[in-house]
């Protein structure tokens, strides 16, 4: 079975995409960078079942640590999506990569693209 990481911008409250949320509502593991941001709110609204990463932010000492603590919750198991208030994932992209080993192709918008561990990716 391919694995795959889709990372799903939030943008700012009321923007989200149809896309972005068809993406979210169909996850079968659902990641939230953090809960405490008001992008986050149609996921707590709608009740989705979510993992969010502010308990790693609390415990993480540096931005590196951080980076690698999110990347090995992300890779842990099967195929995610990973719902980001904007553009915030950038920083963490290099981890997610050196922790899965899958391939990212970047792109002109390359937080809305999927990482697959077939190599190949594709725009949510």
């Amino acid at each position: 079975m391919k694995k795959t990481l889709t990372i799903a911008p939030l943008s700012t409250p009321g923007t989200l995409t149809l896309t972005a949320w068809k993406a979210i509502e169909g996850a079968s593991q659902l990641y939230l960078q953090t809960r405490e941001h008001p992008s986050a709110r149609p996921v707590l609204e709608a009740g989705l079942p979510f993992v969010s990463m502010d308990d790693l932010y609390e415990a993480s000492l540096d931005y590196d640590a951080l980076n690698e603590a999110v990347a090995d919750r992300l890779t842990s198991g099967n195929s995610a999506v990973y719902a980001v208030m904007g553009g915030g994932c950038f920083a963490q992209l290099p981890s997610i990569r050196a922790a899965c080993g899958w391939a990212f192709i970047s792109s002109e918008r390359p937080f809305s693209r999927a990482i697959s561990s077939s190599g190949s990716s594709s725009m949510i």
